[in-house]
């Protein structure tokens, strides 16, 4: 989300290209932006063959909190783990 609020929007590859410090595969990429547009954080349109991702939700202070807590939890966890916290109404 933090790399969404500043670009303003972005396809997969740009996100994931924004995360080359990070061991974090463009597959993982793709799976937390659709769970994220399932949930009404981000929506997208169409540009060529690529999904343009933008968010719904306005940066505040609560929502990089929560952000920044959930990459900080997540860091070293399995793919699977992560993408089941994602999936939860939690």
């Amino acid at each position: 989300m933090d790399i969404l609020w500043e670009l303003g929007s972005a396809t997969v590859a740009e996100v994931h290209s924004r995360l080359e410090d990070r061991p974090i595969a463009y597959t993982t990429v793709l799976s937390t932006l659709t769970i994220l547009e399932r949930k009404a954080y981000v929506r997208h349109t169409v540009r060529g063959k690529a999904n343009v991702y933008k968010p719904r939700v306005e940066r505040d202070a609560r929502a990089v909190r929560w952000w920044r807590t959930c990459w900080r939890l997540l860091r070293g966890i399995a793919r699977a783990l992560m993408l089941n916290l994602l999936d939860s109404n939690a």
